[in-house]
C-alpha cells in the first residue's frame, strides 16, 4: 500500500487458516504478525469499496494494523488494574492465564509486579488496608 498497491483480499482468510492450523497442530507461531496482516488486509478490502484518496487509505490501513496492538495493551492494562485493586499479584497472574492464555505470561507477570510495587501500601482504594507491609 505504500506504493499505492492494494493488499490482496485473500491474505486475511489465508493468514487466519494458516495460523489456526499451526496452533491446532501444536506449532509454535506468533499471533501478533498474523493479526497485523489480518487488520491490514481487512482495512485494505474496505478501502477498495470506498472512494477515499490514497493518503487516507494509507492512514486507514495503519489504523487497522495498530488496532491489533490495542487489544494486547488493553489486556495488560486490565490485569495491571486488577493487581492494583486487589494488591494480589499471584491472583492477577492467574487471572491473566485464565482470560488470555499463557502465551504472554512474562508480560502479564511483569505488569503485575510493577503494579504491585507502585500501588503503594494502600492500593488503589483509600479504604483498603494492607495488614502486612510490602517491604520492611
Amino acid at each position: 500500500m505504500l506504493k499505492g498497491e492494494n493488499i490482496s483480499p485473500l491474505i486475511a482468510p489465508v493468514i487466519f487458516l494458516a495460523t489456526a492450523a499451526t496452533h491446532l497442530f501444536g506449532g509454535s507461531a506468533g499471533r501478533e504478525g498474523a493479526a497485523l496482516q489480518l487488520g491490514g488486509s481487512a482495512v485494505s478490502l474496505l478501502n477498495r469499496l470506498s472512494k477515499l484518496k490514497n493518503e487516507d487509505r494509507k492512514v486507514l490501513i495503519m489504523s487497522g494494523m495498530s488496532a491489533v496492538f490495542a487489544g494486547l495493551c488493553g489486556a495488560l492494562g486490565l490485569v495491571g488494574l486488577f493487581c492494583c485493586a486487589t494488591n494480589s499479584p499471584f491472583a492477577s497472574i492467574a487471572l491473566s492465564i485464565v482470560m488470555f492464555g499463557s502465551a504472554n505470561l512474562h508480560l502479564f507477570a511483569l505488569v503485575c509486579v510493577i503494579c504491585f510495587v507502585l500501588s503503594g501500601h494502600s492500593g488503589l482504594y483509600s479504604s483498603q488496608i494492607i495488614q502486612f507491609p510490602k517491604a520492611k
